[in-house]
């Protein structure tokens, strides 16, 4: 079976677990979201905005993209679309 954990705060994948001494589970792969600043609509700047789904919902397609072929994701271009 696999698990997929989807969130934007990194300390949620962080367990009290490992703080306590006790054995933790590992993340073996993972993907870091960039965030940027801007000046948004009448709210001035902003920042820390983005995330996953933030200018497009092509970003859950890649998502599934990256679950299925993870080592096309490494630091480089991001590949081509390859049916779901």
């Amino acid at each position: 079976e696999s698990l997929l954990l989807v969130d934007d705060e990194r300390a949620s994948f962080q367990g009290a677990a490992a703080a306590s001494g006790a054995a933790a589970a590992e993340v073996l792969r993972y993907c870091k979201v960039a965030r940027y600043d801007e000046i948004y609509r009448g709210c001035g700047p902003l920042n820390q905005m983005g995330g996953i789904g933030a200018h497009s919902d092509a970003d859950y397609d890649t998502l599934k993209i990256f679950v299925q072929w993870p080592w096309m994701f490494a630091s480089g271009p991001q590949p081509e679309q390859q049916g779901s």
